[in-house]
C-alpha cells in the first residue's frame, strides 16, 4: 500500500476529455493477457485454468484477501509492458472480469498510460485533441463503473483518445514513441475483494476515421473554428469534410493551398474571400500544405507616428526646448535604404521664416526613424507644421511621398 501511495504522489495526473469509440471499430491488440503485472494492494497475481472459476485468464487476488487498508479507497494496479503508438492513431483499453467476491461495492475501472516509461522516452510529450501532456501519468481513457457484488462475467471498455502529435525531447514532431499501458480498479470499500479477469488487452483502434495532416507554415497559421491545427493531424470521418480558415501574419498573404490524398497527386485548391477553405469528401489519409508570401509593396508609404516635446540640453552646455519627431516608412521592394532620402519638412505656423527639409538616417528595417529639434528659436507658444517625407533617392524628387502634415505647439514652464 505504502508504494502504490508513493508512485500516486510521485505522479502529477491529468484527466483528458474522453472520446467515444465507434460502432464496430477494427482492433488491434497490442499487449497479451499474460505480460500484465501488479502494484498496490494485490497479493497474488495468479494464472488460472479453471474454466469453473476464472475461465482462461488471470486470478487478481490477495491472501486472506487484503490487507487492512488506510483509505477509503482500495486501489489495484495492473500494468502492461511497453507498446509503441503512433502520431493520428486511436487507442481504447477492454476488460473481461467479475468479482471474486460477494461485497456489493462499486468498482471503477480506470485506463490510463504512462508516457515517461521506458526511460528513454521521458521528456516526450503528447498531444491529444485536448491537451499536451509531458512526462506524467495520463488518464487517457475515461472510466466505467460497475457493482462488484455482481458475479457475472462483464466486458467494459474505455472510451477512445487519438494521439494528435508526438514530440520528442528537444520538441520535434515524431512518428511514434513508446509508453507503459496501465489498468486500475479502485473501490469504495477496505473489505477484501478479488477479480477475475479473462481478457485484458490495450487495442488500436481503427474507427474508420482518415487522418488529415496539416503542414507548419512560415508566416501564417491554420484554424479550424479557432483552433491552430498547423503542423498537426486531425481525425476525419470517412467522406467527410473540414473547413479552414488560413491567417497570415501582418505582411503576408496566402501564396499556394496544395492538397494530396496520395503521393502522386495533389491539387491547389482556391480560397475565398475570406481566407477559408474547404475539402469535400476525404475518403483516404491526407496531407494540406498551405504557404504564405510576402506582400509586394509597389508603392511608399510615410505616416507620422509622434511627437514627444522635452528639454534637450546644447553643445553650448544650455539647455532649450525642443521636440523629437518618430516617422515610419514602408518602402516599396524596388527601393534601397541605402540610395534613399527621407527626414521631415517643418515650417513655422505663422508664416514667419522658411520651411527646411531635415534628412534622417540610419532608420531600422522596418522603416522607423526620428529627428529631434531643439533651440532658442522653440519658445513657448511657438507652432510648427511637422511633415515626413521619402523618395527613392535625392535626384529623384518626383517620387517623394509624404506624410500628412502635423501641428506641434511648444510647452510652456
Amino acid at each position: 500500500m505504502k508504494r502504490w501511495i508513493g508512485f500516486m504522489m510521485a505522479l502529477t495526473m491529468v484527466m483528458l476529455s474522453v472520446m467515444q469509440a465507434a460502432a464496430a471499430p477494427v482492433e488491434r491488440s497490442l499487449t497479451e493477457l499474460g505480460t500484465w503485472k501488479a502494484e498496490g494492494n494485490v497479493q497474488t497475481l495468479e494464472q488460472k485454468e479453471n474454466a469453473n472459476e476464472a475461465g482462461t485468464g488471470i486470478a487478481l487476488l490477495s491472501s486472506g484477501y487484503l490487507p487492512t487498508a488506510t483509505s477509503s479507497w482500495d486501489h489495484r494496479l495492473l500494468y502492461g509492458s511497453s507498446v509503441t503508438i503512433e502520431k493520428g492513431k486511436t487507442y481504447q483499453m477492454v476488460v473481461k472480469l467479475k468479482s471474486a467476491s460477494s461485497v456489493a461495492t462499486n468498482v471503477t475501472l480506470q485506463g490510463m498510460i504512462l508516457n515517461n516509461r521506458p526511460e528513454a522516452y521521458k521528456g516526450y510529450t503528447l498531444v491529444t485533441p485536448s491537451a499536451s501532456i509531458k512526462d506524467k501519468a495520463i488518464y487517457m481513457m475515461g472510466e466505467s463503473t460497475y457493482s462488484a457484488a455482481d458475479s457475472q462475467w462483464q466486458t467494459i471498455r474505455t472510451g477512445t483518445v487519438t494521439v494528435k502529435d508526438i514530440l520528442d525531447k528537444s520538441n520535434n514532431s515524431v512518428t511514434s514513441m513508446q509508453v507503459v499501458p496501465q489498468m486500475y480498479l479502485l473501490t469504495g470499500q477496505t473489505a477484501s475483494l478479488g477479480f477475475y479477469i479473462e481478457k485484458l488487452e490495450f487495442l488500436e483502434v481503427d474507427d474508420g476515421k482518415k487522418t488529415l495532416s496539416v503542414s507548419t507554415a512560415e508566416h501564417g497559421k491554420v484554424l479550424e473554428g479557432e483552433s491552430d491545427v498547423t503542423g498537426s493531424s486531425i481525425r476525419v470521418s470517412d467522406g467527410g469534410s473540414k473547413t479552414f480558415t488560413l491567417v497570415p501574419d501582418d505582411g503576408y498573404e496566402v501564396d499556394r493551398v496544395i492538397y494530396g490524398e496520395e503521393e502522386d497527386y495533389t491539387a491547389e485548391i482556391p480560397v475565398d474571400n475570406n481566407n477559408q477553405i474547404t475539402l469535400d469528401n476525404i475518403t483516404s489519409d491526407c496531407s494540406l500544405t498551405v504557404t504564405f508570401r510576402k506582400i509586394p509593396v509597389t508603392q511608399a508609404v510615410v505616416n507620422q507616428a509622434a511627437v514627444v516635446q522635452g528639454s534637450f540640453q546644447g553643445t553650448d552646455g544650455n539647455t532649450y526646448r525642443g521636440f523629437t519627431t518618430y516617422v515610419k516608412v514602408t518602402k516599396p521592394d524596388a527601393w534601397e535604404w541605402n540610395q534613399m532620402e527621407y527626414g521631415i519638412v517643418l515650417g513655422r505656423v505663422d508664416g514667419q521664416g522658411q520651411s527646411v527639409s531635415l534628412k534622417g538616417n540610419q532608420a531600422t528595417e522596418d522603416g522607423n526613424f526620428g529627428i529631434r529639434v531643439y533651440g532658442a528659436e522653440f519658445q513657448a507658444g511657438n507652432s510648427y507644421s511637422v511633415q515626413g517625407y521619402a523618395q527613392k533617392a535625392p535626384e529623384e524628387s518626383d517620387t517623394v511621398v509624404r506624410s500628412e502634415q502635423g501641428t506641434v505647439t511648444v510647452a510652456g514652464e
